[in-house]
């Protein structure tokens, strides 16, 4: 078992009902010891007994529920037990629902909004400071309403949040073991919510919003909290300098939308592609950029880029240029968002039974790395003697099976399911 299939045999470990606490402590003991960039948080559930929220709580799935035997037929893939994608949609939707975190990525632009942040701290003025204090909390309520009903929840994920909302490890460290502060995203962010720039600025200016909308920027006479050097974000280009598009950049790392379409997203990239001769178009019929989508943005563009490394690979002429359409659209019917990677010019070079029997090297990498709990995962291709089929190469199925497909199919699709 190599260190990356030990990591993950932990962490599913860890979630099994019949695992004591001491048996968790003991496992949260060895990642620490063999990883550093694991998330305690997820082994060591909180024992603190939380009241029941009148509130409802989005339900799915639990752990034990969403995981799967792959032994008997996914053999490459060793000990990776299924993750359902839902449980990081889910979470995040709710995180960005909550009337006290949805504020941490969206701009505060109105009196109301205002007095309901200062009745939950119980002050009559806004105060960061206990603003702050507040969020940590509510960040903290959902992850343990969420662990208390065992809902796996992405390390990745919680461990970018985490800091972009409190700078710190989940043990309340504001350096890793080499002195260096905690970043976030794929920018490497250091300014957050709870950093000595934004504590100073706040120190000489209270009671004023960090991250207010045009209309309570023009009345508090205060447009919030500036950075001394601008961001340039490594997904678009765009140059973050105030905290309110620094809240707004936070907001488009989980949630695709029309003022954060997949198109805009994926635009910088496609342009480096493009200079490999790699040819990327989005189909007219099956693309809507009024998609909305929770997920994890940076692990769907290292899927992304790592399916097109495939294609590239497959081409069947070295200096043809590999020619992809995307598509992306919701399926009403099955409750599900669609992003479709589809090479035009390739031929999928590998038997129905084959492909059944064994996924390749570079998708059980992709599936081990990156799609798991992020998305399901198939291929449509023809295969030998023309038959046209779609396989699941990873969802919650116990095992692969092809599915014919009528229409003709052009080249290899490969098709994410979220």
């Amino acid at each position: 078992m190599d260190k990356e299939d030990l990591k993950n045999f932990l962490l599913i470990l860890s979630g099994f009902k019949k695992v004591s606490s001491s048996q968790r402590r003991k496992i949260a003991s060895l990642l620490k010891r063999d990883f550093v960039n694991y998330n305690e948080d997820v082994i060591l559930n909180s024992d603190e007994k939380l009241k029941d929220d009148k509130e409802d709580t989005p339900q799915l799935n639990t752990l034990s529920e969403n995981v799967s035997s792959t032994e008997s037929h996914r053999k490459s893939l060793g000990n990776t037990k299924y993750i359902s994608p839902k449980n990081l949609q889910l979470f995040l939707k709710a995180f960005n629902q909550d009337e006290v975190l949805k504020y941490t990525c969206h701009l505060i632009d109105n009196d109301e909004t205002i007095d309901n942040i200062c009745q939950e701290c119980g002050t009559e003025e806004y105060d960061y400071i206990k603003h702050v204090e507040l969020i940590k909390k509510r960040f903290k309520l959902l992850r343990d309403k969420f662990k208390k009903q065992e809902y796996f929840l992405s390390p990745n994920m919680m461990t970018l949040i985490n800091v972009y909302l409190t700078g710190e490890d989940f043990k309340g460290n504001k350096t890793n073991p080499n002195g260096e502060s905690f970043t976030w995203s794929s920018n490497k962010i250091n300014i957050n919510w709870n950093c000595e720039e934004l504590r100073q600025w706040a120190n000489d200016c209270p009671h004023i919003i960090p991250n207010p909308g045009k209309n309570i920027g023009q009345k508090q006479k205060n447009s919030g909290f500036s950075m001394k050097t601008a961001i340039i974000s490594e997904i678009d280009g765009k140059r973050i300098k105030s905290f309110s598009e620094l809240v707004i950049f936070f907001k488009n790392q989980f949630h695709i939308r029309k003022d954060n379409s997949l198109l805009t997203i994926l635009a910088k990239t496609n342009e480096k592609w493009a200079d490999n001769n790699v040819l990327i178009s989005f189909s007219e019929e099956k693309y809507n950029p009024s998609v909305e989508l929770f997920t994890d943005i940076d692990k769907l563009i290292q899927v992304y880029n790592n399916i097109i490394r495939i294609c590239i690979n497959c081409k069947e002429k070295e200096l043809e240029p590999v020619r992809i359409e995307l598509s992306f659209f919701d399926d009403d019917k099955l409750e599900s968002t669609f992003f479709c990677i589809h090479h035009l010019n390739s031929v999928y070079r590998k038997s129905l039974k084959s492909t059944k029997d064994r996924i390749g090297e570079a998708q059980a990498s992709l599936i081990k790395n990156q799609i798991n709990g992020l998305c399901d995962l198939y291929i449509e291709a023809k295969f030998e003697k023309g038959k046209q089929a779609r396989i699941n190469l990873w969802d919650d199925k116990k095992e692969m099976v092809s599915q014919e497909v009528d229409k003709e199919i052009e080249g290899v699709k490969y098709i994410l399911k979220f």
